[in-house]
């Protein structure tokens, strides 16, 4: 077992390789920045450092120059892992005192390779000794034109067909109303639903398609400009309501896709259909982000439980904090037959209309079992009259 340091502001991906080594028996320590990655660097031993290039404030680069230089950090390994493929990158990264360098996107087992091999042969290099002294400051990125290219792709707010549902913690049916609500709108033309979920969502499993051949893990590594028809053959069909599914990775995938892979998927997908709807996790990852800044409209589902109700104003206020510009509504989902608080109680604590009040639906787990939407096994169900009154005011 080894103790690794990684250190990268994207924290979707100090997810997955948190999972990906702690897997194969690594202790694993995260960063999400540069400077947060020395500060911990020098407080605490670690076998080896995981570093990405391209961090506002201390990038890569100041990183791996800045721990080398440090005699209490100078022994540490360091393998650059980024999306960057290039030579210039890979040597530039050298100079600085990088060990090994990775580019994204990466296998788990290309990923352990790695990190196994730079265990075993330490450290390989040190920083050129013709570099300046002195640091950027952090508040300046080290390389502008670099930099911008990197982070500045900005997101057009509710640009696209596309209806986010976004389940709430404590809140059950996010993922049943995003079903229903795309399967409604193949009636009007040709729908497609993104399951968003990192691992094993739940879309497939409501549509009867289990196991699914191709999901969106696919796609990871593609950029803007690939062939569309990538997208499209990623795409699997619910033949039994002609609805479109881009589903969830069955298995770990090594990094989801990016803002601006996101955003080429989604657009790609308005191209060839009326509507699209994804179910979306309360996790704020550049799929998540990406999603409900260009959504025209963001359904959040919460749930009547003590839970959901305790924990909905914090989330609220988090995600106020977007700027999310399309159209937001919220749904409560109930899910006992017995109804639990009273609409205008909820809406007091979460200071927020309700729109919609999805009852709870005696016939979903037969629907389920079946892989087959309420809307079409139910027509004529309270819930399918709930859903056609919530189309209405979006």
């Amino acid at each position: 077992m080894a103790r690794i340091l990684v250190i990268d502001d994207d924290a979707s991906l100090l997810q997955m390789m948190n999972l990906m080594l702690k897997k194969v028996g690594h202790e694993v320590t995260t960063a999400g920045g540069g400077q947060e990655g020395v500060e911990l660097a020098r407080a605490k031993p670690f076998d080896l450092a995981i570093v990405d290039l391209m961090m506002p404030g201390m990038d890569g680069y100041q990183v791996c120059l800045t721990l080398k230089r440090d005699p209490q950090t100078s022994r540490l390994p360091l393998l650059v892992l980024t999306a960057m493929a290039q030579m210039e990158y890979r040597d530039q990264a050298e100079q600085y005192g990088a060990d090994g360098y990775v580019t994204k996107p990466i296998t788990r087992d290309a990923l352990v390779q790695a990190v196994e091999e730079l265990l075993e042969t330490g450290v390989q290099n040190m920083p050129d000794p013709s570099l300046g002294a002195e640091l950027l400051q952090e508040d300046e990125p080290f390389e502008e034109e670099v930099y911008e290219e990197s982070f500045g792709f900005e997101v057009p707010p509710a640009s696209l067909p596309l209806i986010a549902v976004v389940g709430l913690q404590g809140g059950i049916g996010a993922t049943t109303l995003a079903v229903n609500i795309a399967t409604a709108y193949t009636r009007a033309g040709r729908s497609c639903i993104v399951d968003m979920e990192p691992l094993a969502g739940q879309v497939a499993g409501h549509l009867g398609l289990m196991p699914v051949p191709r999901t969106w893990g696919d796609l990871v590594g593609i950029g803007p400009g690939e062939d569309k028809r990538v997208i499209g053959q990623a795409l699997t069909v619910a033949s039994s309501v002609g609805l479109a599914v881009l589903a969830s990775p069955t298995m770990q995938v090594p990094y989801l896709l990016d803002d601006e892979t996101t955003y080429y998927v989604l657009s790609t997908l308005s191209e060839g259909f009326g509507q699209i709807v994804a179910d979306v996790p309360l996790d704020f990852n550049d799929m998540v982000l990406t999603a409900m800044q260009s959504a025209q409209h963001v359904i959040y589902v919460m749930g009547d439980n003590p839970a959901a109700l305790m924990s909905a104003p914090s989330e609220f206020q988090a995600l106020d904090s977007l700027g999310l510009l399309g159209q937001q509504v919220v749904v409560l989902s109930r899910s006992r037959p017995q109804n639990g608080a009273a609409i205008e109680d909820i809406e007091s604590v979460i200071g927020r209309p309700i729109v919609m009040e999805m009852p709870y639906e005696p016939a979903q787990g037969e629907a389920l079992a079946n892989g087959m939407p309420i809307i079409a096994a139910q027509p004529k169900s309270p819930y399918t009259r709930a859903l056609a009154q919530l189309l209405q005011k979006l």
